[in-house]
Protein backbone atom coordinates (compact mmCIF):
# COMPACT_ATOMS: atom_id res chain seq x y z
CA UNK A 1 0.00 0.00 0.00
CA UNK A 2 1.41 3.34 -1.09
CA UNK A 3 1.07 5.67 1.94
CA UNK A 4 -0.43 9.04 0.82
CA UNK A 5 0.18 12.59 2.69
CA UNK A 6 -3.54 12.94 2.09
CA UNK A 7 -4.50 9.93 3.95
CA UNK A 8 -4.45 10.67 7.25
CA UNK A 9 -6.24 8.82 9.39
CA UNK A 10 -7.90 10.69 12.40
CA UNK A 11 -6.02 9.62 15.33
CA UNK A 12 -2.61 7.72 13.83
CA UNK A 13 -0.82 11.23 13.65
CA UNK A 14 -1.19 11.41 17.19
CA UNK A 15 0.88 8.31 17.94
CA UNK A 16 3.54 9.26 16.71
CA UNK A 17 6.65 11.65 18.06
CA UNK A 18 6.39 14.00 15.06
CA UNK A 19 5.16 15.28 12.07
CA UNK A 20 6.55 16.80 8.21
CA UNK A 21 5.65 20.30 7.46
CA UNK A 22 3.03 19.10 5.27
CA UNK A 23 1.30 16.33 7.07
CA UNK A 24 0.78 18.71 10.04
CA UNK A 25 -0.53 21.37 7.47
CA UNK A 26 -2.32 18.71 6.54
CA UNK A 27 -3.90 17.48 9.56
CA UNK A 28 -4.45 21.47 11.14
CA UNK A 29 -6.04 22.36 7.37
CA UNK A 30 -3.78 24.61 6.60
CA UNK A 31 -0.89 25.49 4.51
CA UNK A 32 2.45 24.35 4.92
CA UNK A 33 3.31 28.55 5.06
CA UNK A 34 0.77 28.67 7.66
CA UNK A 35 2.54 25.99 10.13
CA UNK A 36 6.11 28.34 9.94
CA UNK A 37 3.93 31.16 10.84
CA UNK A 38 2.69 29.21 13.26
CA UNK A 39 6.27 27.96 14.75
CA UNK A 40 7.36 31.79 14.14
CA UNK A 41 4.76 33.09 16.50
CA UNK A 42 5.48 30.34 19.09
CA UNK A 43 2.69 28.09 18.54
CA UNK A 44 4.34 24.90 16.94
CA UNK A 45 7.09 23.67 18.52
CA UNK A 46 9.92 21.90 15.36
CA UNK A 47 12.79 19.78 15.54
CA UNK A 48 15.66 19.07 13.80
CA UNK A 49 15.34 15.68 13.10
CA UNK A 50 18.15 14.04 10.61
CA UNK A 51 18.30 16.86 9.06
CA UNK A 52 14.75 17.78 8.42
CA UNK A 53 12.30 20.00 10.05
CA UNK A 54 9.71 18.08 12.19
CA UNK A 55 7.12 19.42 14.20
CA UNK A 56 6.67 18.25 17.60
CA UNK A 57 2.79 16.35 17.37
CA UNK A 58 2.60 17.14 21.23
CA UNK A 59 3.03 21.46 20.01
CA UNK A 60 0.25 19.94 17.49
CA UNK A 61 -2.39 17.90 20.20
CA UNK A 62 -2.17 21.80 22.73
CA UNK A 63 -2.86 23.95 19.67
CA UNK A 64 -5.85 21.27 18.29
CA UNK A 65 -7.20 21.24 22.08
CA UNK A 66 -6.55 25.26 22.99
CA UNK A 67 -9.06 25.71 19.22
CA UNK A 68 -11.66 28.01 20.14
CA UNK A 69 -15.37 26.61 19.11
CA UNK A 70 -16.60 27.95 15.69
CA UNK A 71 -19.63 30.39 15.68
CA UNK A 72 -21.14 32.25 12.90
CA UNK A 73 -20.29 35.81 12.38
CA UNK A 74 -22.88 38.44 11.78
CA UNK A 75 -21.44 39.98 8.82
CA UNK A 76 -22.63 41.90 6.11
CA UNK A 77 -25.89 42.56 7.85
CA UNK A 78 -26.10 45.40 5.76
CA UNK A 79 -24.68 43.50 2.50
CA UNK A 80 -26.95 40.89 2.89
CA UNK A 81 -30.10 42.77 3.24
CA UNK A 82 -28.79 44.81 -0.16
CA UNK A 83 -28.05 41.32 -1.92
CA UNK A 84 -31.42 39.76 -0.77
CA UNK A 85 -33.23 43.04 -2.03
CA UNK A 86 -31.18 42.97 -5.55
CA UNK A 87 -32.04 39.13 -5.54
CA UNK A 88 -35.70 39.44 -5.31
CA UNK A 89 -35.89 42.89 -8.06
CA UNK A 90 -34.45 39.62 -10.11
CA UNK A 91 -36.47 36.37 -8.88
CA UNK A 92 -39.78 38.55 -8.08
Amino acid sequence: MVSDVHTVDAEHWRNAAFLTVKRCAHVLGVSTAAVYKLRKEGVLEFRRVAGRSQVTVDSVVALVESAEPWEAAQYGGRGSSTQQAKESEVWG
